[in-house]
């Protein structure tokens, strides 16, 4: 009878217990989000910025940075005609005299860069605050391209939900999200202009010259990236890979310029073995990543004649998992870009 009782109370504290924890996660679901997608785009604007950021790139304005410690704006000045204008500074925390602020805003203004690698230590916050001011200018735009429709790909004009819009020849053409399998959208529908095709040849024509029969469910992958802009400057493009490495998927941002070739590369999140593969997030081995191509993103000791990274002591698995990752992700994208999905 106490075995029972004893159960039964075990149970009752086993359903209060995970309750309790469905409850917290569904209270701090939306705060985690909104926490990833802020670090992300952090993530993302470093991958434009490093050490040192060209002015000249920023359209005129106003520009403020943020005191860390009470959310309030600590600077504010004006750019205009590729200058620094008017400054007026809150010191706030940074405690340094405004003769001294007066000197940095001058050599900003014969230089038009911001360099941290050249900066007295005092005098680094400003400069900190100063890069955010400029970099929080960077803009992130979403591009989604469904891969093969008609032998072509479509870029994406408008999301309204459940309906993806793209056009095609003056016809405007529709996807919805296939449920089941991510990154992949399903035929809609079609407007009048080419649906008379559809229904008069009965197939849909595929890049590899391959034909379905249109059931309204044909599938097609879509692929997603981002053109980062300065105003109406263009900086380069961010695209994400996630390569299932020696116990998680590494999920990587890389941002590229016009030409393909990487300017940065930046591990947000991955779970590989402390101390070996975990290394991927560290510096010194995603700064190999800068510069590079297609041709040179091999492991030097799997392909000495191609290869420009080196790997991990001990975490060769983790390595090429990066490694090969980021580099079919950016042969898959510059072939899209080259067939004109952009």
């Amino acid at each position: 009878m106490n075995i029972v009782k004893l159960g039964v109370i075990l149970m009752i504290f086993c359903i209060v217990a995970a309750a309790s924890l469905s409850y917290v996660n569904q209270l701090t679901a939306g705060e985690i989000q909104k926490n990833r997608e802020q670090r992300e785009m952090i993530a993302k604007r470093n991958l434009f910025i490093g050490d040192t950021l060209d002015l000249t790139i920023f359209s005129d304005g106003e520009y403020k940075a943020v005191n860390p410690e009470t959310g309030e704006d600590i600077l504010l000045f004006e750019f205009k005609n590729t200058a620094i204008l008017k400054p007026e500074v809150d010191l706030g925390y940074f405690k340094i005299a405004k003769k001294e602020v007066e000197e940095v805003v001058k050599k900003i203004n014969d230089e038009q860069l911001l360099d941290t690698t050249k900066v007295n230590e005092k005098l680094m916050p400003f400069y900190k605050a100063l890069m955010e001011a400029f970099s929080s200018q960077i803009k992130f735009l979403p591009q989604t391209v469904v891969v093969g429709v008609f032998g072509t790909n479509l870029l994406i004009t408008e999301e309204n939900l459940p309906l993806y819009k793209a056009l095609y020849k003056g016809s405007a053409i529709y996807f919805v999200d296939a449920e089941d399998k991510a990154d992949t959208l399903l035929l809609e529908k079609v407007d009048q202009t080419y649906r008379k095709e559809i229904i008069k040849t009965g197939s849909i024509l595929f890049n590899q010259n391959q034909s379905l029969e249109f059931d309204g469910q044909v599938e097609f992958p879509v692929f997603h990236y981002d053109k980062a802009m300065a105003g109406n400057q263009f900086l380069g493009y961010v695209i994400k890979a996630a390569p299932s490495g020696y116990s998680s998927n590494i999920e990587t941002l890389i941002g590229l310029d016009g030409h393909g070739k990487i300017i940065g590369l930046k591990v947000v999140s991955q779970q590989e073995t402390p101390g070996l593969g975990a290394k991927v997030q560290e510096d010194w081995f995603q700064d190999q990543f800068k510069g590079k191509d297609i041709n040179s993103l091999y492991l030097r000791k799997k392909d000495p004649k191609k290869g420009k990274i080196d790997a991990i002591t001990a975490a060769t698995i983790s390595s090429e998992a990066l490694t090969k990752g980021v580099r079919e992700k950016l042969t898959s994208f510059m072939t899209l870009i080259k067939e004109g999905g952009r």
